[in-house]
């Protein structure tokens, strides 16, 4: 539970340091809730849940012998940008 928390912060944090003038930026608690508020939380949460799962179901894909471990990293990857832009923009 600890470690979904974290990583729940860790994204806006990221984009809140992309947005600062130091790594300062990645610990402004009020900074990071403030753009979580802006974005709506229910958007947010919502929108990292539905990331979880598709991350879920990539674990079960990467377990089909020969071809899941290479359409695991095709894929991995595009959701990976996809994610990062999303969560840009949403918290931007």
């Amino acid at each position: 539970i600890l470690v979904l928390l974290a990583s729940a912060f860790i994204i806006p944090a990221a984009v809140n340091y992309a947005h600062s003038t130091g790594i300062g930026g990645a610990f402004r608690i009020q900074e990071i809730l403030a753009r979580i508020d802006k974005a709506g939380w229910g958007e947010f949460i919502g929108s990292f849940l539905i990331f979880i799962v598709i991350g879920m179901i990539l674990v079960v894909v990467m377990y089909i012998p020969y071809i899941g471990g290479i359409l695991y990293a095709i894929v991995y990857t595009f959701i990976l940008v996809l994610q990062a832009k999303y969560f840009a923009n949403l918290l931007s």
